[in-house]
């Protein structure tokens, strides 16, 4: 009783747990023997051949602005591709310690993910403050400052 009076108080709870089937559908017997069964399956009938006789659009084709700006998109890719700066900082940064793997030791912890980022920005920053360029040393002074370090 609880069951039934919750489902007519919340019709749309009952329509999230019906079984609805999508799809072809499939009969049982060969023939409903009620009258109510005989008048579903021509109406289902009737609908499956109406259904046939919908012709169904092809996929349209992609726009030519889609197509220009992807080609715009590639071609800037490309440009910065080409164009970018390469900063040869991996020869000023072999020259400090060589931090261990995480999970290893380090001056007696274990190196976690988090020490491993920090120390490796400590590095970065030391190498930005060796170079002389005042540029570097502005931006080392604001990564320090987002660290928190001294």
């Amino acid at each position: 009783m609880a069951i039934a009076a919750n489902f007519r108080k919340y019709a749309e709870a009952m329509a999230l747990q019906l079984v609805l089937p999508f799809g072809r559908p499939i009969w049982n017997t060969s023939r409903p023997t009620t009258r109510l069964g005989r008048e579903i399956r021509s109406f289902i009938t009737k609908a499956m051949k109406a259904r046939g006789l919908v012709e169904y659009p092809v996929v349209p084709a992609i726009p030519q602005w889609w197509k220009d700006a992807q080609t715009r998109a590639l071609c800037l890719v490309k440009f910065l591709r080409e164009h970018q700066l390469t900063l040869d900082l991996a020869e000023k940064v072999e020259e400090f310690e060589k931090l261990p793997s995480v999970g290893e030791m380090y001056k007696g912890k274990l190196m976690t993910v988090a020490m491993h980022r920090r120390l490796m920005r400590l590095q970065i920053i030391a190498a930005e403050e060796a170079s002389g360029d005042p540029e570097l040393i502005k931006i080392a002074a604001w990564r320090r400052r987002g660290i928190k370090a001294a």
